[in-house]
């Protein structure tokens, strides 16, 4: 049986080759599939522990509706944070903003982010909370400045100073 197998394997070469080629690239894609897969997973996992990391409690307004980027919540008034930082065993209390936020380069046209999410927050005056970290200018102080990542900013045709600029990581 098996001197037949094989009589029959080398009269066939080329079925051979061929179909031990599309084994290995059948595997080689699953492989690379789960590669993949594991890679993403460890980046969101790694962003999401570290956002987060030496926060104990967040207050959160009541959820208003659902939407493709998240839930919608109703906002705190601004008066709640004195109250909070009162509370035994508060450290540091932080007010947050978040939202969609798109940035437009100086044509006006959108800028890629290359199928990421646009999100918008404040930048935390807080080395406790902050977990963003600032390589080159300075962090954003008023209503028109912003921070962005390296990436995003090679996408524009804004420089580091325009409009106060600064990249953070």
């Amino acid at each position: 049986m098996i001197r037949a197998t094989f009589r029959s394997l080398t009269a066939r070469k080329l079925r051979l080759i061929l179909s031990s080629l599309s084994i290995v690239l059948g595997v080689s894609f699953v492989s690379g599939a789960f590669v993949l897969t594991d890679s993403l997973g460890k980046v969101f996992d790694d962003l999401f522990s570290t956002i987060s990391q030496n926060v104990a409690v967040d207050i959160r307004g009541d959820k208003v509706t659902s939407g493709n980027q998240g839930d919608v919540r109703a906002l705190l008034p601004q008066d709640l944070l004195p109250k909070v930082e009162q509370v035994d065993g508060v450290k540091e209390a932080q007010g947050q903003v978040q939202g969609s936020a798109q940035l437009v380069d100086t044509k006006g046209k959108a800028v890629s982010t290359g199928g990421a999410p646009t999100f918008g927050f404040n930048w935390y005056d807080s080395k406790l909370l902050q977990s963003g970290e600032m390589v080159q200018g300075r962090a954003p102080r008023g209503p028109d400045e912003i921070a962005v990542n390296r990436g995003l900013l090679d996408r524009t045709d804004y420089k580091l100073g325009d409009s106060e600029l600064s990249i953070c990581e």
